[in-house]
């Protein structure tokens, strides 16, 4: 199994493991998943679809990113080593200077005003 693979299928078992379920089995029984694949994503013999992993995501309260790729992770998780071996540097930029929103804000809703008139 492919690292990546592996550290997915981590995510998944954790993020199942703290949602309640002591066994896989007994999530996809829950949630009407086929437990076969369910199994195989978190044995990660299988990959997960993104559309999967919002499943996945939105039964155990996590992101979908967070299973797929290790970020926009729940407190809980921040110290597991799956989620510390993708954890990646993130580079926030301003799109616009405090001065520029306001004359930004208005020429974005002025076709909406001229439509009211």
């Amino acid at each position: 199994m492919e690292a990546e693979t592996r550290l997915v299928a981590e995510r998944l078992a954790a993020a199942r493991k703290h949602a309640g379920f002591r066994t896989a089995r007994q999530a996809a029984t829950k949630y009407g998943w086929p437990y076969p694949t369910y199994a195989s994503h978190e044995a990660g013999t299988r990959s997960i679809p993104p559309k999967v992993a919002e499943k996945y995501a939105a039964a155990f309260h996590v992101s979908p990113e967070f299973i797929l790729f290790g970020t926009n992770a729940p407190a809980w998780a921040v110290t597991s080593p799956s989620v510390e071996a993708s954890r990646s540097p993130t580079l926030a930029l301003p799109l616009f200077s405090p001065e520029k929103v306001e004359s930004f804000v208005g020429w974005t809703l002025e076709p909406c005003r001229q439509k009211r008139t």
